[in-house]
């Protein structure tokens, strides 16, 4: 399935995502980083991965994730700041 993906980092990023839902978030992390290195991946999985990365507990990349999302997308509902802080208090 992989290699028949135009856009491949789609099916990495939903790999990542069934990861995450699994509760298995350094795997998640593997998926997320081979869908970023396509060079092509769009904001939405920086997004998903920042994501991933407050569901981990590591909010220190979680942030510097959601900003590469916003930066890369400010006009994305999907990437769009919330009233949540990805860091705890």
């Amino acid at each position: 399935v992989l290699a028949q993906d135009g856009k491949r980092w789609r099916a990495l990023d939903g790999q990542a995502r069934i990861a995450d839902h699994a509760g298995d978030y350094e795997r998640a992390q593997r998926w997320y980083e081979q869908a970023l290195s396509t060079g092509d991946a769009d904001a939405a999985v920086w997004n998903n991965y920042g994501w991933s990365r407050v569901m981990a507990r590591d909010y220190v990349r979680a942030e510097k994730l959601l900003a590469q999302a916003l930066r890369r997308d400010p006009r994305s509902a999907q990437v769009a700041p919330t009233s949540a802080s990805p860091s705890p208090g």
